[in-house]
This record gives structure tokens, C-alpha cells and sequence, in this order.
């Protein structure tokens, strides 16, 4: 039998942590935002990275910009720095 694959759907608590991340803002500060301490959201942060199959926090943003959950256009500014360049290439091939 063959199965369809669906992939997961991010929560709102999820999408904001991630567009917070995206702008630039350290997990420190995400964590400060969002009332957890740093231990608890990095380790909520990486059961989200492994949720969408990403290695890093790069990768997890570029996923949601990829898939349309958080849009690029909000970031364009903090996407020009070189610790996110490899979000930026991926945006200009689209």
C-alpha cells in the first residue's frame, strides 16, 4: 500500500518564534520575547528543527520562507548580513 506523505504544519507559536529568529533577533532574546528560559526554548527549538527535518536554524528559516509561512519581504533588511547569506541566495534564485 502506499502512503502519502503530508508535512508538518507549523504551529502559530512555531511561525513566531521562527519570523523572530528571522529578523535577526539571537534565541536569547527570542526566548526573553516568548517567556521561556533560554534552556527550555533551545530545546523546543530543536524539536521544531527536527520536526522540519532541519539541521540548523538557517535551514528551519529558509523553510518557512520556502514554504510560505513566514514571508521573505519582512526580512529583506536583516537577510543582507553575512551570518544569513545563505538565506538570502536561496530567496534570489526563487
Amino acid at each position: 500500500m502506499e502512503e502519502n506523505y503530508t508535512p508538518p504544519i507549523p504551529t502559530e507559536e512555531e511561525i513566531l518564534w521562527v519570523r523572530l529568529l528571522a529578523s535577526g533577533e539571537k534565541a536569547k532574546g527570542v526566548a526573553e520575547k516568548v517567556g521561556l528560559n533560554k534552556n527550555t526554548f533551545a530545546y523546543k527549538l530543536q524539536l521544531v528543527r527536527a520536526k522540519f527535518n532541519c539541521k540548523n536554524t538557517t535551514q528551519l528559516v529558509s523553510y518557512f520562507i520556502t514554504n510560505k509561512y513566514i514571508r521573505s519581504e519582512e526580512h529583506t533588511s536583516e537577510l543582507q548580513s553575512p551570518c544569513n547569506l545563505v538565506c538570502r541566495l536561496l530567496l534570489e534564485k526563487k
